[in-house]
């Protein structure tokens, strides 16, 4: 099977926080397609805290920011669709680790991307399992 993906990263951000750069995102996406046999084509864009507690509160019906959410938009047998939302300010908070943590979080997504879950103990083994054989594909893990 061959891999294929698109991205669009945008950066509406006020601050200056750390954001991978477009390489980051395209290995992760790559070693994730390659786990998974899907062809990707994903929105990847960062937002601010305000942004970001706009679109869980619309779509998730929770206050308050979060790090990350993925929207599926379309799936194929072998292709997936979505955007993946990111708040930096708060992924930045959460580890020091800055680039593995990026790393994570952009895999996790792709991973609900493809319809990975983590609702119940044996999703979430099957999730982390995926997450790190990826990981330690880009050696991380």
């Amino acid at each position: 099977m061959t891999n294929s993906f698109e991205i669009e990263l945008s950066h509406n951000l006020s601050t200056m926080a750390f954001v991978p750069s477009e390489d980051v995102f395209k290995t992760c996406l790559t070693h994730t397609s390659s786990y998974t046999q899907h062809n990707y084509t994903v929105n990847f864009t960062t937002v601010s805290n305000t942004k970001m507690a706009s679109l869980n509160i619309n779509y998730r019906k929770k206050t308050g920011p979060t790090n990350v959410l993925t929207f599926p938009e379309e799936n194929t047998l072998n292709s997936v669709y979505g955007s993946i939302y990111f708040a930096p300010d708060i992924i930045n908070s959460e580890s020091s680790d800055r680039s593995a943590h990026w790393n994570l979080l952009i895999i996790h997504s792709l991973l609900h991307l493809s319809g990975y879950t983590h609702h119940n103990d044996e999703d979430t083994k099957v999730m982390q399992n995926a997450e790190q054989n990826i990981l330690n594909s880009l050696k991380y893990g």
